[in-house]
């Protein structure tokens, strides 16, 4: 009752704070109320989102609260329990914070990451910590920043939990135009990827009791409730010898769960460009990236990670379009851009095999990868202010992993993203239309069929009347299902959103 009664004073207050004719009156302010699906459970959602822009300083919060239909609070949300877990629920309320803009000489953003490069993008490219927002909320950081003779960006995708990613990247300029720049990326803990629900270092999908943060083992939770008047029942209520007949009974079923087999599994990256600016507008660069780690090995192959190299990548802006366009080429066990828009939802998955749970690694599918090369484009579009388009397309050629054949084949590795997004203006009742999709490291993209890189989603809001705007907003991914079949994971979110 107590945490029930803090979170509605603080959710209220927020309100009364940042609305219109409030404490602080230049502040943009909604509110949205919807669902949102946790766990597999159902949840209505309350939520106000404050934007404040004070210069060069933007403030964007999230205050929200989960009810479930019986009228309970989602209380992972707001857990004042102790220290480290107010700090985690203040930061959860952060949206972003924001300095200035990405080309300035000092510009950071802290919270959500919708969109995040390191360097020419040959280990990070187009990375966003926000993939399952809001059912996992990231707070990370994209810094950048410019001094006499050194630039510095630096790349976080969180501070709650183990980061997925951290990025570094220092460049100087060479000779004349030149500027050379070296990079190094990390994931500490690829099985952090799996949601651990209560912070109890098992994850969701091991864990009995995935809101329990005592208890992972429904059988040892069950312990005194259970077992001790099974065992008494049987003893003439006598409970003498209980632990030890609890502890050695192979009877009673057990979560078998090893928090030492899924642990520590790293994963990195480091990188070298060489920039030269022909004009303003157009860049030559050629770039070189090398992964550290170790893949599955196959056929006695060494499993060590492999190296990318750009010979040579053009960059140009001008007018409406910006493009970029390189060649590129690749030992066994690597791949371009690791750290991706999807990273966070295939850096660890589950595998079903023989009726077992195991996690397999995006690091240890990286022997499916043998020596390719080819090419990369991208080009980003504003067409008659009317639509954004954006398209990626890779297409590398040589040899890639047969299950069938158990051996590595001559084959396609290419990759298909693209975003668009409208200007509703000249739609009346529209007021927003976006939407996204990505297929990475298959054969062929086009086919459209379904493989555990693939992710799409989109954003339509409608204005029903002043003011008051209903949001529907969907994102799909792939996991691979008992029956070893791929299954979609579908994210569904309504909300109404109302402009104070």
């Amino acid at each position: 009752m107590k945490k029930f009664t803090c979170s509605l004073f603080i959710f209220f207050l927020g309100g009364m704070l940042f609305s219109q004719g409030g404490i602080l009156e230049n502040t943009n302010m909604s509110g949205s109320f919807g669902s949102v699906i946790i766990n597999g459970k159902i949840y209505n959602q309350l939520a106000l989102r404050p934007e404040l822009v004070i210069g060069k300083l933007g403030i964007g919060l999230d205050i929200y609260l989960y009810i479930d239909s019986d009228g309970n609070i989602y209380q992972n949300s707001w857990d004042f329990s102790d220290g480290p877990a107010v700090a985690r629920t203040i930061l959860d309320k952060v949206f972003y914070v924001r300095w200035a803009q990405p080309n300035d000489p000092f510009y950071f953003r802290a919270g959500a990451l919708p969109l995040a490069t390191l360097g020419h993008g040959i280990l990070v490219n187009r990375y966003s910590n926000m993939i399952d927002y809001p059912s996992f909320r990231r707070i990370g950081l994209d810094l950048k920043a410019k001094f006499s003779s050194l630039q510095l960006e630096y790349i976080q995708s969180d501070f709650k939990h183990t980061p997925g990613m951290t990025g570094l990247r220092l460049a100087t300029p060479f000779f004349g135009k030149a500027t050379i720049g070296v990079s190094f990326v990390t994931d500490m803990d690829q099985y952090a990827g799996l949601i651990d629900s209560d912070g109890d270092d098992v994850p969701d999908v091991f864990d009995d009791l995935p809101d329990d943060p005592d208890y992972y083992d429904q059988s040892v939770a069950d312990k005194f409730d259970t077992w001790l008047d099974v065992y008494a029942s049987d003893h003439a209520g006598d409970s003498t010898g209980f632990s030890n007949w609890f502890n050695n009974n192979t009877g009673i079923p057990r979560n078998t769960y090893s928090k030492d087999q899924y642990s520590g599994d790293s994963v990195s990256g480091m990188a070298v460009d060489l920039s030269y600016q022909i004009t303003p507008k157009i860049q030559l660069y050629s770039e070189f990236g090398q992964l550290l780690g170790e893949t599955t090995k196959v056929n006695g192959n060494s499993g060590s990670l492999g190296f990318g190299l750009v010979p040579l990548g053009i960059y140009t802006h001008f007018g409406i379009a910006q493009f970029r366009a390189e060649y590129r080429t690749a030992t066994k066990n690597f791949l371009f851009s690791y750290w991706d828009q999807s990273y966070d939802v295939n850096r660890a998955l589950i595998q079903y095999s023989d009726g077992q749970d195991s996690i397999f690694t995006k690091e240890s599918q990286l022997y499916r990868y043998g020596k390719t090369s080819g090419f990369y484009s991208h080009l980003s579009l504003a067409l008659l202010n009317i639509i954004d388009l954006g398209l990626g397309y890779q297409d590398m050629s040589g040899q890639i992993w047969s299950d069938a054949e158990a051996d590595y084949v001559d084959d396609s590795n290419k990759t298909f993203l693209a975003t668009a997004a409208l200007n509703t203006s000249f739609i009346p009742k529209v007021k927003k239309a976006a939407a996204f999709y990505q297929q990475s490291n298959i054969p062929n993209p086009f086919d459209f069929k379904a493989s555990a890189t693939t992710v799409f989603g989109y954003d339509i809001g409608l204005e029903v009347s002043g003011g008051v705007m209903i949001v529907y907003k969907a994102r799909t991914t792939y996991v691979m299902g008992p029956d070893g079949k791929l299954d979609p994971v579908h994210s569904m979110q309504f909300e109404t959103q109302v402009i104070f």
